[in-house]
């Protein structure tokens, strides 16, 4: 839950004492964090702590993101490109490494709305930004196009009924978007990274989507929007976070079994790469994949580690095409990860009597679906009686990092 409040620029006094607040308190969150990440007997939530220590260090160097230079993008699947981005120097990336990427609404659907509110785009606001895991609370004059354009989720914002204004009678102000929902930054994996003398540059996939609601009209996903409007040459800006789980969580050893769970040409393959992860450990990979093309370099990189890694499994759901034959891997048709696990029972109740540790990399809405399925199984194998206990037995499992998620959604 975020906290937002919307001042009047006259608002001197009340502003110069939240001003002192947060020069006190952000100074201190990182030894809060420490100690919290020390004194915790949940394994989920050190993990979780460290990762939000770590963006703390990355936000003491790049207030705003690190800048990253746009290189290029091409098409390397249906529905997806690959963005490379030169990062500023000094700035370094591991394999398993996130980009928790800033982005903003577009010109013309901040214009458009300025227009139907009849708000003044110099307005000028005290306007304190999201506050949330990651993004230390912080508030800063702005103008109401700015804060329309780098502050506020538009589409969530129409989908919530904020633009009919407090009362049926009154429209909305613009110190009404105190209560407006906030841009929250996205993470995408890293799927290469090449050194380079003016800095690494880093590849990412996007998968370009339409946003569901109704009220987009079918135009492009919000941050994937704001990346297929950016141009090669200009800036973006954002956050490289270390790999926010953990291949070996302290009970298991180099042979307890690992099943990897991910979405996405480009998320699994860098895992696949990862020094915590010994070559001797069993390795059950579930890839979703929209399509069938072997020939994807991508594809090829997971087929070709299938090939020459003793004890990896690779299962790969295709939600839009049949299943071919003849690879290293096993194919699943016109379905998705969630449909391969309850297939698969069997041998997911296996990795778990094994003490094995499952890794749930993709969107959100597959990780609730991959979670629903492990609830089922919990059930149906009579370490639970019913879907609370089943969740009272789940959540066991997170906390001491048995069952992990890196999610991101839109």
């Amino acid at each position: 839950m975020t906290e937002s409040v919307a001042l009047q620029a006259g608002g001197a006094w009340s502003q110069a004492a939240r001003g002192a607040l947060r020069r006190v308190a952000h100074p201190l969150m990182p030894l809060a964090l420490g100690l919290r990440m020390r004194w915790s007997r949940s394994g989920y939530e050190r993990l979780l702590m460290a990762y939000r220590l770590d963006f703390l260090r990355q936000y003491k160097a790049f207030a705003q993101g690190a800048p990253y230079t746009l290189l290029d993008r091409r098409p390397v699947a249906p529905l997806a490109q690959a963005y490379r981005l030169r990062a500023p120097p000094g700035v370094r990336h591991e394999p398993g490494d996130v980009l928790l990427l800033r982005w903003r609404n577009g010109d013309d659907e901040v214009q458009a709305l300025l227009a139907r509110l009849g708000w003044r785009g110099d307005e000028p606001l005290w306007l304190r930004g999201a506050g949330s895991a990651f993004m230390p609370v912080r508030a800063r004059q702005v103008d109401a196009r700015t804060a329309l354009r780098e502050l506020i989720d538009l589409r969530a914002a129409v989908e919530a009924g904020a633009l009919d204004g407090p009362a049926a009678d009154a429209p909305p102000r613009p110190q009404d978007l105190a209560g407006w929902p906030r841009l929250q930054p996205r993470s995408y994996s890293l799927s290469a990274i090449e050194a380079g003398a003016q800095g690494e540059v880093i590849e990412i996939i996007v998968s370009e989507v339409a946003d569901p609601s109704a009220a987009a009209g079918g135009r492009p996903g919000r941050c994937t929007g704001h990346l297929a409007r950016s141009l090669p040459g200009e800036t973006l800006y954002g956050w490289p976070l270390a790999f926010p789980l953990t291949l070996q969580p302290p009970h298991a050893g180099a042979d307890t079994p690992l099943l990897i769970v991910a979405t996405g040409i480009a998320a699994a393959g860098p895992l696949l790469e990862l020094p915590a992860l010994p070559a001797r450990r069993p390795v059950w990979l579930l890839c979703g994949l929209r399509r069938a093309d072997t020939a994807q370099p991508f594809t090829r990189r997971l087929l070709d580690a299938a090939a020459a890694r003793p004890g990896l499994r690779l299962d790969i759901a295709l939600s839009r095409d049949d299943a071919p034959a003849g690879t290293a891997a096993q194919w699943h048709g016109r379905c998705r990860v969630q449909d391969v696990l309850r297939r698969e029972a069997a041998r997911l109740r296996s990795l778990l009597d094994a003490g094995g540790d499952i890794v749930v990399i993709g969107h959100t809405s597959m990780g609730e679906a991959v979670r629903a399925v492990l609830r089922e199984l919990l059930v149906a194998t009579g370490r639970a009686a019913d879907e609370a206990q089943a969740g009272a037995r789940l959540a066991q499992l997170e906390r001491t990092l048995r069952v992990q998620y890196s999610l991101s959604g839109r």
